[in-house]
């Protein structure tokens, strides 16, 4: 499940920057985000991640988050990535 692009910049129709997200799919507007310990341990970057995930969510986005840990089970990510693009209808997928 290779992505559309890395660090996607996503905006509203203002063009007002709501998050970028780690990995982007355009079409059925998911995101996956890594989270790494040094750069979302804190509590002040764990409310800036909540309030940016809110922003993306609100406008369509979903949002999947991962950790090291996932990336030692080679399967779980892109078949988590494939169950969230397989939710839209067909009609969302571009």
């Amino acid at each position: 499940m290779p992505p559309d692009t890395l660090q996607l910049e996503v905006r509203d129709d203002d063009g007002y920057l709501l998050g970028v997200g780690d990995l982007g799919w355009r079409g059925p507007k998911v995101i996956a985000e890594a989270d790494g310990r040094e750069a979302h341990d804190t509590p002040a970057a764990v409310f800036a991640d909540r309030r940016r995930q809110n922003r993306l969510v609100n406008a369509g986005w979903t949002v999947l988050r991962f950790t090291w840990a996932d990336t030692l089970r080679p399967d779980y990510i892109p078949w988590t990535v494939r169950q969230a693009i397989n939710a839209y209808p067909p009609a969302r997928r571009r």
